[in-house]
């Protein structure tokens, strides 16, 4: 299984004009080829606890060139050189804004670990449900 991970520093929009820095990290997993993951640290959260939050690879690639997403995670471009992810619970949002040159450097990484179209041979989502109408467990 094939790691990315990378340290990525954003700003928090709390209000129009005002922001706090974060630092979260990035990270992908071969084993769970079309997600990516952002995880944030106790100190960067209401609860004081970690929170990581799941969501398509793809949904990342598409919103650093559009507006992208619907539901919980929302991701799109800003001025030249910055993008923002929308993550949205049912305690609040927040609106992260980060450089796009990080996030497409991570992406790009990921996708050497796993070419886009790949996905698939790599998930073992076939294997396991090979297994399970074989009667295996």
């Amino acid at each position: 299984m094939t790691a990315v991970r990378q340290t990525i520093e954003f700003d928090v929009v709390t209000a129009p004009e005002l922001s706090l820095p974060i630092t979260a990290e990035l990270f992908y997993l071969s084993a769970d080829p079309f997600a990516v993951h952002i995880r944030f640290p106790g100190s960067a959260t209401l609860s004081g606890r970690e929170v990581e939050w799941a969501f398509a690879r793809d949904l990342l690639g598409a919103g650093l060139g559009t507006p992208t997403g619907l539901g919980d995670i929302r991701i799109w471009p800003l001025e030249p050189g910055r993008t923002a992810l929308a993550l949205i619970a049912p305690e609040g949002v927040a609106v992260l804004e980060g450089a796009s040159a990080d996030l497409f450097r991570f992406l790009d990484r990921t996708y050497a670990a796993v070419p886009a179209g790949s996905e698939r041979d790599h998930s073992g989502v076939d294997r396991a449900l090979a297994s399970l109408l074989a009667g295996e467990e």
